[in-house]
């Protein structure tokens, strides 16, 4: 494998402390104070090896030293200690031997890490370096050590799949030794932030914090990258020009806080940009990533987000895959009081009734509820709104279909997440019968012309005649047009009367829904008249004369 070196690069400007490496060579930069012999002491078996650093870095006068001067010490000749990595974040699916990755395992050299799709781990050092290896990636600790006098951290991290971030020594210890390889191997300084990444066998490393050399058996002087910069590495050891990080999007600030688990978001394009990468983390410096997607227009859905102040990150892409500047945003999400779990009415259910009655399970520490409900699936139009301290409520419902939803208000005022939006279909409601009982041998039931015309066209009813109130014993079955019906004059006796209507019905409605069109069952009872002659009812004074009177 040809290795590139990405390395400390130094100016006289520079703070005296541990810088890194460069090849296999320690590199300090000196500061007020300071001998060879002090520094053998400090990082070397033995403080009589002062002389190999003053022969090595040419030093006059090993006592007095000029501040800022660099020296180098052979790795070779510092002694160290095995340590290991800890994992302080798993999200999703990740593994190392064959085994499931949690938080809290130590991760020593060997250990090779696999993350899954929507996965993500996070892996800390001693000294705060923290890595992080995003989905659909694989990783290798191949060294991890410290150096035994100073615990200056000694790590070499392959990445063999997909990228990685590191953040390397957050608390300005300075670093030892911090690489991370592809075909190209990256060696962070203090402070330094950067992105290794593989694909398609081209490396590419991009320099967020900080500043890298890039050393290339091919080359014979490194190339400095500096913060807002990144090179390629081809398979062969070519290293590309520098190439500028795009902009930074602008994020659109959200309105307040995300009440929900999921929430849009959106920011401003950036030009060059192909696509853009968003992640959402869990801390404030995006080390611990809850999700993270590509997205090629500047807008994306944030799912599943759970409680408490996240960060956001989006960060545009150029064609060639280069990462650009991040835009960061912190978020704040509220779950609580949790959204009620609906009951009724059921998703994707009937209704042949103009009253609908809504009802939902109880939230522990909500002190009212709001209905919310709408004709319109986004709820953007003609909502209605009801709040109550119950947990059920009834409300007159115009035919069509509708959506609802619920949510909790807690006693300091604050609203929790919306539930889970359901459906339902209102039709309109089978008519009243009433029956009209001259004594005749024509009985005539009829009902509300209003409810019988919708837009002043007739519409189609079924009425039904039973001796019982499950119609399973129907007398008369008839369909009708307009708003009555006249049937023979059934025996005397008790009855029950129903009508739907036809026209609220559609191709696909099941034997239920047919039923449920139905109004309710109104009893009726038939009288038998004692008749004349003629065989038509006796009228008095006081009305038709029945039989037995």
């Amino acid at each position: 494998m040809l290795a590139v070196i990405v390395g400390i690069a130094v100016s006289g400007a520079a703070l005296a402390q541990p810088l890194g490496t460069q090849g296999q060579e320690f590199v300090y930069r000196v500061e007020s104070g300071d001998t060879l012999f002090g520094l053998a002491q400090r990082y070397m078996d033995s403080s009589d090896e002062w002389h190999v650093l003053q022969s090595q870095n040419h030093v006059a006068d090993p006592m007095h030293m000029p501040t800022g001067m660099v020296i180098r010490i052979p790795l070779r000749l510092i002694p160290v200690i095995a340590s290991a990595a800890h994992v302080v974040f798993v999200q999703g699916d990740v593994r190392s031997n064959g085994g499931p990755v949690t938080v809290g395992m130590w991760l020593h050299e060997g250990a090779r890490i696999e993350v899954a799709s929507r996965g993500t781990a996070t892996l800390e050092l001693s000294d705060g370096t923290r890595v992080t290896v995003p989905q659909n990636a694989v990783a290798e600790i191949q060294r991890a050590r410290v150096f035994a006098k100073s615990s200056l951290i000694d790590t070499i991290i392959n990445v063999l799949k997909g990228g990685a971030e590191s953040r390397v020594a957050p608390r300005g210890t300075g670093v030892g030794r911090f690489e991370m390889n592809t075909p190209t191997m990256v060696t962070g300084v203090r402070g330094t932030r950067f992105r290794v990444a593989i694909a398609h066998q081209i490396s590419r490393t991009t320099v967020l914090e900080g500043k890298v050399n890039v050393d290339s058996s091919r080359r014979s002087s490194p190339t400095v990258v500096v913060a807002g910069h990144g090179v390629a590495v081809s398979q062969a050891g070519t290293v590309s020009h520098q190439v500028p990080m795009l902009d930074a999007p602008t994020i659109e600030a959200l309105s307040g806080p995300v009440v929900g688990d999921n929430a849009s978001v959106r920011w401003t394009p950036v030009k060059g940009a192909v696509s853009y990468r968003v992640i959402v983390a869990r801390d404030e410096a995006h080390t611990e990533w809850l999700s993270s997607q590509r997205v090629e227009v500047p807008t994306a859905v944030l799912a599943h987000l759970p409680e408490g102040n996240l960060t956001l990150v989006v960060t545009a892409i150029d064609a060639s895959g280069f990462d650009g500047a991040d835009a960061v945003m912190p978020i704040s999400v509220r779950l609580h009081p949790a959204a009620p779990f609906a009951v009724a009415p059921v998703n994707g259910s009937k209704h042949f009734s103009d009253d609908v009655i809504f009802n939902w399970g109880a939230v522990g520490d909500a002190v009212q509820y709001e209905l919310a409900l709408s004709p319109d699936a986004t709820f953007s139009r003609d909502v209605q709104r009801v709040r109550t301290g119950e947990t059920s409520v009834g409300r007159r419902v115009a035919p069509g279909t509708w959506w609802w939803r619920v949510r909790s208000l807690a006693a300091d005022g604050t609203f929790g997440p919306w539930g889970t939006p359901g459906t339902f279909e209102s039709r309109r409601p089978g008519p009243t019968p009433l029956v009209s009982d001259d004594g005749g041998n024509t009985f005539h039931i009829r009902w509300n012309a209003g409810e019988a015309n919708q837009d002043g066209v007739a519409s189609n009813y079924r009425v039904q005649l039973a001796r019982d109130m499950a119609f399973k014993a129907i007398v008369v079955d008839t369909i009708t047009q307009g708003n009555d019906v006249r049937m023979a004059r059934p025996a005397p006796g008790g009855y029950f009367v129903r009508v739907a209507n036809l026209d609220a019905l559609k191709p696909t409605d099941n034997d239920a829904d047919r039923e449920a069109a139905f109004s309710q069952p109104q009893y009726i009872e038939v009288v038998d008249y004692v008749r004349n002659s003629q065989g038509n009812a006796i009228r008095t004074e006081n009305g038709l004369l029945r039989v037995g009177e």
